[in-house]
């Protein structure tokens, strides 16, 4: 064969071979674009809230009496009780990972895989079932994530800024042996919240969140304290009522005690306070 065309030949070959390289890097690139655009457009569309305006409403000027009137007109049979933080904090253990994938492991030794997957995906189809759908499911028992949202759903009709409260075990062992609890809270003032739980009792709490939960889990099988990152989210209620939608905008509207949006409502005075100002 002539030399100048085996030459030619060659660098055919080579060329085909890095277009045909280049075509398929092409490709894979755009499909995964492709892809990242269509997960990324789904996480968009169960982002998108059911009131568009919902985080941008004013929040009504109410005092403690008006506020009292207006959680008794939302949920029926609350109780009001007040309660005062009596406990300095002790240091939270925070997440820890390996602790609770070896007692994960444990419990895998103990139950079913299959069955624990099946309670697994039960609750989690089942997150903070609406107030207009468990309507309709009269009879069935409810975890306390359902009352926690009515109560936000409720309070936040008129105007009301309300969070989502969630605690777990404070051992990391625990946490995957005991249950959780969700409540939903509003901030009046600073280190001042009134906090609903089963969407009945109702507490005006004086003191930081941490501190009540800390307070709240005494006399229970474990101690609890608020889940870190997630424990305080703004409750916005989602366009799709569906599972996704609830834990993403959980997420997506994560707030410190600080970041919480404030009614503005000062706190009572302690009984023993008001009685030593009335005898001055």
């Amino acid at each position: 064969m002539c030399p100048m065309r085996a030459r030619r030949l060659e660098s055919a070959s080579t060329s085909r071979h890095t277009l045909n390289r280049r075509s398929f890097l092409d490709k894979s690139m755009r499909n995964i674009l492709v892809v990242h655009a269509s997960i990324m457009g789904g996480i968009g569309t169960l982002l998108q809230p059911k009131y568009p305006d919902e985080l941008h409403r004013e929040i009504p000027k109410l005092d403690q009496y008006s506020f009292e009137r207006l959680v008794q007109s939302s949920l029926e049979g609350v109780t009001f009780r007040e309660d005062y933080s009596a406990s300095a904090m002790d240091e939270d253990t925070g997440i820890a990972p390996w602790q609770m994938a070896h007692a994960a492991a444990e419990r895998l030794q103990q139950e079913n895989f299959i069955d624990v997957a099946c309670d697994a995906y039960d609750w989690a189809s089942n997150y903070q079932i609406s107030y207009e759908r468990a309507a309709q499911m009269q009879g069935d028992k409810f975890d306390c994530n359902d009352p926690a949202r009515h109560a936000c759903e409720k309070l936040s009709q008129p105007g009301i800024p309300t969070y989502f409260l969630s605690t777990w075990p404070t051992q990391p062992r625990d946490r995957l042996f005991h249950d959780w609890h969700q409540m939903a809270v509003c901030k009046l003032h600073d280190r001042y919240f009134f906090i609903i739980d089963q969407a009945k009792d109702g507490i005006f709490w004086h003191g930081n969140l941490p501190e009540f939960v800390k307070q709240h889990s005494m006399g229970r099988s474990v101690p609890m304290s608020i889940i870190p990152g997630v424990g305080i989210a703004r409750f916005v209620e989602p366009r799709y009522d569906v599972a996704p939608a609830k834990f993403l905008l959980q997420f997506a509207h994560m707030r410190s005690e600080g970041e919480m949006a404030s009614l503005g409502i000062h706190p009572r005075m302690q009984p023993n306070i008001q009685l030593a100002t009335n005898l001055q």
